[in-house]
């Protein structure tokens, strides 16, 4: 974000970059999964239209749009909008990770857990 200062207030600006960056990562994401415009916009529920122009930098999704499309090509929202170079979500990291393990494994490390919590 940028600031700009108006009369003694700030004001935070969205930067340009963000917003390029979405519809770089919407496009990529789609020619990596293989689906057209208009498919990606019928499961997500807009117009092929829509994503046409998320992709060229015409318009911005909304929150509730964005997410859609984060959760349908399986990535984090950071990630969509540039905040992060990371795909996934750091808890699906740990929880695939976690899932890796043996019972005991399992067992132990709620263990660790449990008496480092304690401890704080």
């Amino acid at each position: 974000m940028s600031e700009e200062r108006k009369n003694g207030e700030i004001r935070l600006e969205p930067e340009k970059e963000v917003d390029k960056t979405f519809g770089e990562r919407l496009y990529l994401l789609r020619k990596e999964k293989d689906f057209s415009m208009e498919e990606v916009g019928r499961v997500i529920g807009v117009s092929k239209s829509t994503i046409n122009k998320y992709e060229k930098f015409v318009n911005e999704p909304t929150m509730r749009t964005a997410n859609k499309l984060a959760k349908f090509f399986g990535v984090s929202i950071d990630y969509m909008i540039g905040l992060s170079e990371r795909r996934e979500h750091e808890e699906d990291t740990y929880r695939r990770l976690f899932r890796s393990f043996s019972k005991q494994d399992k067992q132990d490390i709620i263990q660790y857990m449990k008496w480092k919590k304690s401890k704080i």
